[in-house]
């Protein structure tokens, strides 16, 4: 039983690097490769239901900023500097993000865009 752990433990690693390098790799590509992130990302029930909760949560209203801004945030620092700045994790934070643009991408693709724009010109 203990080896089938460390087992589960190594695979759960692996996979989790390999997410980062992929995000990493893609936030390095601009714009092109934040909407292929936002494109590669299935909202469902859980996801939607997710981002309702995070923005609604104490630690956010906390941060003192508005989620968009946060998410804003998430695209252009590292985990380490936006968990300093907020005390916020920044892989839930960023997961939530990428939520957000695909629900508005596919309920209004003029905002969207013009998000995408506000979130480069920084």
């Amino acid at each position: 039983m203990i080896e089938s752990f460390r087992e589960y433990v190594n695979r759960s690693e692996a996979a989790y690097k390999a997410e980062n390098e992929i995000i990493e790799d893609k936030l390095k590509a601009g714009i092109n490769g934040l909407e292929w992130l936002v494109l590669n990302t299935l909202v469902d029930e859980r996801r939607s239901e997710s981002l309702k909760n995070w923005t609604e949560s104490a630690v956010v209203r906390l941060s003192g900023k508005e989620p968009l801004e946060l998410f804003i945030d998430a695209v252009h620092v590292d985990p380490l500097t936006f968990y300093d700045r907020y005390k916020l994790n920044w892989h839930v934070t960023f997961d939530e993000a990428l939520t957000y643009l695909a629900l508005l991408r596919e309920r209004d693709y003029d905002r969207y865009f013009n998000v995408l724009q506000m979130i480069y010109q920084k």
